[in-house]
């Protein structure tokens, strides 16, 4: 993966999508506010243009019910670090690392990864064929030599063409790569909402006294839904302890995913040929046989693509979440798109990327534990009223989330640079 200044640039891939309309989520709280239950903060998503909502109603979706945990939703009592098992693929395509002479049977390359004993392999630049006789270690193997064998130069790539075994041998040593441990912190977000006996005396004679507490704090659970978003696309791993002494946890958002699978920079020579290029080495990893990815775009990015492509991005509502979306069909994968108003001029030059998502491999987890009363504790988000802090004439509400993101399979994902 290249990079120039933290930014995809080099060799492959991308993803990114949306649209939407703006709805009000007033009424998605009056039925939260005096009992300090569980609020679904997807639905302070619905009809906004929210990577968040679309992976976790996509999933919702598929369970057959928009108002439960869905396939892309987890729970986990691992706190405040949830692990996973990040998938492996068969490595196919390798690179020299050193020259190698003609009769040379000890080659270096920049990764052994996925190599195994039996393995074939060809130099796409000499089309010599040799086998791979033993893995030394993570950058060296030991090869039976081609008949035609010809000298090879240091980047060239070899490319897997299947494996070989001996007569009377079962099978070769080692098939696959292992699975290598990933993890992210869980994050925990807090919007803390100060109601004073001015906002209590504010409606007048006769006036909807409920409705007026109801919109302030619908303000602010939409306030804390568009943080959870950003921590979602822009998040971090981080720990550190703060000015109170306490530990602070921070999570990875999904372009830090992004940007650890395929990268690319084809922003000087945009072409349908050398976008579809890009696009097409994440669609080598795809779950279960699913070839819909999310593709998340800069806010510079839709008017390049609509160009591109006029008249063959299709437009699809998903009603039951009041949501827009745009698909194109390239290499023989779903592109849902979004044009994220988050990547925008603010963001620098993600305004101008394109992050390639796999919702099958992502997941958003929620932590789960219990009180000293025995009772369950959840991370899901909450209207929780502050007792300790309040005062008759000044109450406070603490809306708080506690959440990670996992990704599954990062080979499965992209960063691209399209403007």
């Amino acid at each position: 993966m290249a990079l120039n200044n933290g930014f995809p640039s080099g060799s492959v891939s991308t993803s990114q999508s949306t649209n939407g309309s703006t709805t009000g989520s007033a009424s998605v709280l009056s039925n939260y506010l005096y009992d300090n239950s569980e609020i679904d903060v997807t639905k302070l998503f619905r009809g906004r243009n929210s990577l968040f909502s679309v992976i976790t109603n996509l999933g919702r979706g598929n369970g057959g019910s928009y108002d439960t945990l869905g396939s892309f939703e987890k729970t986990s009592n691992n706190y405040p670090e949830y692990k996973w098992q990040n998938k492996g693929e068969d490595g196919y395509e390798f690179t020299l690392g050193a020259d190698a002479l003609v009769g040379a049977t000890t080659l270096t390359l920049a990764s052994t990864a996925g190599l195994f004993t039996g393995r074939r392999l060809m130099n796409t630049a000499t089309n010599e064929v040799f086998t791979v006789s033993s893995v030394t270690n993570g950058t060296t193997i030991v090869v039976i030599r081609g008949t035609t064998a010809v000298a090879m130069t240091n980047g060239q790539a070899l490319l897997s063409v299947g494996t070989a075994v001996g007569v009377g041998e079962a099978s070769a040593t080692f098939v696959g790569a292992a699975n290598t441990s990933a993890s992210n912190y869980f994050q925990h977000f807090v919007t803390t909402v100060s109601i004073t006996d001015q906002d209590m005396l504010a409606a007048k004679v006769g006036g909807d006294k409920r409705k007026n507490i109801e919109d302030i704090l619908a303000d602010k659970a939409t306030t804390h839904a568009d943080e959870i978003e950003r921590a979602v696309i822009f998040g971090r791993k981080d720990t550190f302890t703060n000015a109170a002494g306490n530990t602070v946890y921070t999570m990875d958002g999904v372009k830090e995913f992004a940007v650890r699978g395929w990268t690319a920079d084809i922003s000087s020579g945009l072409t349908a040929e050398t976008f579809e290029t890009a696009l097409s080495f994440p669609l080598r990893y795809a779950k279960d046989g699913s070839n819909t990815k999310i593709l998340l775009c800069g806010t510079r990015v839709k008017p390049k693509l609509s160009a591109l492509y006029a008249g063959q991005i299709q437009t699809t509502d998903i009603k039951e979440i009041d949501l827009r979306v745009e698909k194109i069909m390239l290499n023989s994968g779903e592109y849902i798109i979004m044009s994220h108003p988050f990547m925008d001029a603010s963001s620098g030059d993600w305004q101008k990327c394109a992050l390639v998502l796999d919702p099958w491999y992502m997941e958003v987890v929620y932590p789960e534990g219990a009180t000293l009363e025995k009772k369950g504790f959840s991370g899901k988000t909450a209207m929780i009223y502050n007792t300790k802090e309040s005062t008759y004439a000044n109450e406070k509400v603490d809306i708080s989330t506690y959440m990670t993101i996992a990704v599954k399979n990062t080979l499965g994902c992209g960063a691209i640079k399209i403007v």
